[in-house]
């Protein structure tokens, strides 16, 4: 982490979502209707965001951000893993992530094209 880093506010798992929403949006149009909400779980590589588009997380993320598949923390399709935490917390971290990429869809789902 630099300086400039530490003094920054990590953005929320919603400000995350939004991200990643328009990162798709920029590269993948029509994204929205290929996501099956109810099979959505973002703790499972095949069926998070990237999962149920590009067939694995890694996939999207590649497509995404090249090598650097880190950078779908940032935008609201993955956790971060690198410090020690419990099995539960990670677990929490993900459903919240979950819960916030379906309300996003329902939302998109509501409002007329």
């Amino acid at each position: 982490m630099t300086i400039i880093e530490s003094f920054i506010p990590a953005p929320t798992v919603a400000q995350r979502v939004r991200y990643g929403a328009a990162q798709l949006d920029e590269h993948t149009p029509g994204w929205a209707e290929a996501v099956d909400a109810v099979a959505l779980d973002l703790s499972k590589a095949d069926q998070c965001i990237l999962g149920q588009l590009f067939g694995t997380y890694r996939k999207g993320a590649q497509f995404l951000y090249g090598e650097n598949i880190g950078r779908g923390v940032y935008h609201g399709f993955d956790i971060d893993t690198g410090d020690e935490r419990e099995d539960e917390e990670y677990r929490a971290e993900f459903e919240m992530l979950t819960a916030e990429w379906e309300r996003l869809l329902a939302e998109r789902e509501a409002v007329p094209a």
